[in-house]
């Protein structure tokens, strides 16, 4: 990003800011001089708007501690931070420098420098890991690259202590769709380093291919190629990687998170190791379209291939050791039994207001409800119970049309119209969301119209039950084309005082193609 335009200087306490260098969600930067210390600096400033919002002050002092805490080469310095008239901001040192989503705009790097870079990115994640701070938004546009591309691991505005619980900006995403973990799209589900580590392989799969490792520019394809797609082949997409870089790349970014590498570390050396192999070709056809494109960042940035100034730090690195997996992975769901029975099925066509959105803010509320789920086939344990089944397989359609059905101008209303429908815990963390994807959704407009295609049980017993509500829905905005997306979900309930709750959902698939439901019983 290059400067912006020559301007007079204005006064910020002991700063005096002469051009604002970029801007994005969590603030302004800006070239200054520090009058104190006779330097030119960068000062990141939380933007004048949202100096009265508590949430944003938060997430901009976690940025400010995160980062003074790690003591890194790697890892932006921070030389002060604090509150001027009432707006907090963050000195830190400034060099010359591209980010790698501009350098990649050029192209695919060749694998050593690929490998250099990442590995620099690995080191400045591990010492965070040590100090249990996630990064969980790593991305090309949050890494700069210096002379003789030394690599700085920069914004750590949505950074959080492991094991703490989540703090979410009101009205947008938490991350960076194209990168995040699997079980990072979940409500309420542990994260650890190995969410960090995933985010990692998908950059590291950029540089080698010059494109994110799965393509859509919409939020439920890339949703949904997170949940299940296979990681992409690096060599099929770019003819000059070796092939070896396709296990660094399928364990990095593998699903299950006990199945990556324990830390940022391990995957650096797994890829450096591929690089000193021989070049071997593969035999079998991809299986990931190799025409993916790129959706660019969220921040705003000006001429994103002009040299641009940047904070920077000159200290040395250390070696560093490998450190131990942290947290056990979650836990997929089991396979469904063997002998498959007929399902029964409800079925009528309902045209109601939903939510699944097009812009990335407004898409958080269906990733949010994702918990990483396989296909299951759909079975009715028995014919006595069934009074019970067919008030449960209603309540689960009905609850998947009251929870996805506002307008931007009832939004508001939304927890207490589906509130009915679920338990206690699941609609507190139901409402959480509904405060996430107000803002953006309003802002962008998205009217979505859902009709419930079909809702069968998939286990029952008792007082508990397992249904399947599958779904189609058209999601349209002043700004986009109609977007049908099918979509079937699983929606766990128990029986409670004569009335069945909701306790969990999770998304199954989702998909543009219509599905084939079972024939009715």
């Amino acid at each position: 990003m290059a400067e912006g335009p020559a301007m007079d200087e204005v006064e910020f306490g002991r700063y005096r800011l002469q051009s604002l260098l970029g801007e994005g969600g969590m603030g302004e930067v800006w070239r200054a001089h520090d009058t104190e210390t006779d330097r030119i600096v960068a000062i990141k400033v939380l933007p004048a708007n949202l100096s009265e919002d508590e949430d944003f002050k938060r997430r901009f002092r976690r940025e400010a501690h995160a980062a003074a805490r790690l003591n890194d080469p790697h890892v932006i310095p921070i030389h002060n931070y604090g509150e001027i008239d009432g707006r907090l901001y963050l000195d830190m040192r400034l060099i010359k420098g591209r980010d790698l989503a501009a350098v990649l705009a050029d192209g695919p790097l060749e694998p050593p420098r690929a490998v250099h870079i990442v590995g620099q990115i690995a080191e400045a994640l591990h010492a965070a890991h040590e100090e249990g701070l996630l990064h969980r938004d790593i991305k090309p546009s949050n890494i700069l690259l210096g002379k003789n591309d030394f690599a700085y691991l920069i914004d750590f505005g949505i950074a959080r202590t492991i094991g703490e619980t989540r703090m979410t900006q009101t009205g947008s995403a938490i991350g960076t769709f194209q990168y995040i973990a699997p079980e990072r799209l979940a409500i309420g589900a542990d994260e650890d380093a190995r969410a960090d580590i995933y985010s990692l392989a998908c950059v590291l799969y950029e540089c080698l291919t010059g494109n994110p490792p799965f393509p859509g520019d919409t939020m439920p394809q890339l949703v949904a190629a997170h949940l299940h797609a296979p990681p992409p082949r690096p060599s099929i997409t770019q003819h000059n990687v070796p092939a070896q870089f396709d296990a660094v790349i399928a364990k990095g970014m593998a699903k299950d998170p006990d199945i990556r590498y324990g830390t940022t570390v391990e995957l650096a050396d797994a890829a450096r190791d591929a690089i000193t192999t021989p070049i071997q070709r593969p035999t079998r056809e991809p299986t990931q379209p190799s025409n993916q494109q790129s959706v660019g960042p969220v921040a705003k940035r000006a001429r994103p291939n002009t040299p641009r100034d940047h904070p920077a730090a000159p200290r040395t690195a250390d070696a560093r050791q490998a450190g131990a997996k942290q947290r056990s992975p979650l836990v997929a769901p089991s396979s469904p039994p063997s002998t498959p029975r007929r399902a029964r099925w409800w079925r009528r066509k309902v045209s109601r207001r939903g939510v699944i959105a097009l812009a990335v803010p407004a898409l958080l509320c269906l990733a949010a409800i994702v918990f990483a789920g396989v296909t299951g086939r759909l079975y009715l344990a028995d014919r006595a119970a069934a009074d019970a089944k067919e008030a449960a397989i209603r309540t689960a359609a009905e609850a998947v049309n009251a929870m996805w059905a506002y307008t931007p101008e009832d939004l508001d209303g939304l927890p207490d119209r589906a509130g009915k429908y679920l338990s206690d815990d699941f609609r507190a963390k139901y409402s959480q969301f509904v405060k996430q994807i107000a803002t953006p959704n309003k802002q962008a407009k998205i009217t979505t119209t859902t009709k419930v295609l079909g809702a069968g049980i998939e286990s029952f017993d008792g007082s508990d039950a397992t249904v399947i509500v599958y779904t189609n829905t058209t999601t349209t905005s002043p700004t986009t084309q109609p977007k049908i997306m099918y979509l079937s979900y699983r929606l766990i309930m128990q029986m409670h005082k004569s009335r069945w709750w909701i306790t969990r959902m999770t998304t199954i698939t989702s998909s543009e193609t219509e599905p084939k439901l079972p024939a009715p019983a």
